[in-house]
């Protein structure tokens, strides 16, 4: 695909041809619409907060950026408010079960992560 001649015949910015061509693998990917608007607004937060230093911002920054690095981070991340639910609730001495299996869902992500995604 020559993204540069694609973004000129359409007079768009990369950040809108990055963002259209989201869209089009959410809906590849039946990603819901409400899931989907949500993931547009984090792009377009994070191209607010990061300017010219987004993976958004230039074809050059999109191919050159950590993501799989990133990807890990907000794995660890989430794995730490996880523990930290299963936490609460055995304040409450609540049965955690379901929590304690989504944990190592997160876990499983992580590991697998490296053969997906490299390390």
């Amino acid at each position: 695909m020559d993204y540069k001649k694609e973004m000129n015949e359409n007079k768009q910015s990369f950040f809108e041809f990055y963002s259209e061509r989201m869209k089009d693998l959410e809906k590849t990917l039946l990603i819901p619409e409400e899931v989907s608007d949500i993931l547009q607004e984090k792009r377009d937060f994070g191209h607010e907060k990061y300017g010219e230093f987004s993976f958004q911002t230039n074809f050059e920054n999109a191919v050159a950026s950590p993501t799989a690095e990133h990807l890990r981070e907000e794995l660890i991340d989430a794995m730490n408010y996880a523990l930290h639910e299963i936490y609460k609730t055995s304040l409450f001495l609540k049965d955690n079960t379901n929590q304690k299996e989504f944990l190592k869902k997160l876990l499983k992500l992580y590991n697998d992560s490296f053969e997906v995604f490299g390390k």
